[in-house]
């Protein structure tokens, strides 16, 4: 991506939480940590075209998508 003030930026977009609502037997919790539900997985890997299977625990599932980022290694340095 050309950068409107000057340098190439490259890109390598990912999303780093994904998941679906946890079994109601583990009662509210954090996205923090991964589960078998999903959760922050920060995994540059799933990218377009990836495939991620996730269990669904509860009727709808409620998927959901958080975290995107542009370039992992750029904003670890940053």
């Amino acid at each position: 991506m050309q950068a409107a003030w000057g340098p190439e930026l490259p890109l390598a977009p990912f999303f780093g939480t994904m998941g679906v609502a946890p079994p109601a037997k583990y009662g509210r919790l954090s996205s923090k940590e991964p589960r078998e539900h999903g959760g922050n997985m920060d995994n540059k890997e799933l990218v377009a075209g990836s495939v991620l299977f996730l269990p669904v625990w509860v009727s709808g599932a409620n998927f959901s998508v958080a975290t995107d980022t542009g370039d992992r290694a750029t904003e670890k340095s940053a």
